[in-house]
């Protein structure tokens, strides 16, 4: 009998991981792009309505659905200019719970050619 219950327990451990809600262990979100401005995700429940935030220069809001793999496509084609070289934080709220958050640090842009004058 006490081996049957350390079995028992040794499988329900191994299990655990599989039995959480979907994307509650490995939700990650990243920008894939600055110009057009564009964030993927995966770990979502398939079909969750997410409401995607880009902060930094502004505040740029989209909600998507995620697809049956749980993955997300945020993409913005007008952005502030200063969004193509600024740091920016990334924040993903699915509609069942799942959160999740990431930021993007900056990047050198060029300077715009000073005037030649006279």
């Amino acid at each position: 009998m006490r081996r049957f219950f350390i079995l028992a327990l040794l499988l329900l451990a191994a299990l655990a991981p599989s039995l959480a809600p979907a994307g509650s262990l490995r939700a990650r979100v990243w920008l894939a792009d600055r110009s057009p401005l564009v964030v993927h995700g995966t770990g979502f429940a398939a079909a969750e309505r997410v409401s995607v935030t880009v902060t930094g220069a502004g505040r740029l809001v989209r909600t998507v659905t995620a697809t049956r793999s749980g993955a997300i496509v945020a993409r913005w084609a007008a952005v502030p200019a200063k969004a193509g070289c600024a740091a920016l934080f990334i924040r993903a709220a699915g509609a069942r719970g799942t959160v999740v958050t990431a930021k993007v640090a900056g990047i050198e842009c060029p300077q715009p050619p000073a005037d030649a004058g006279p």
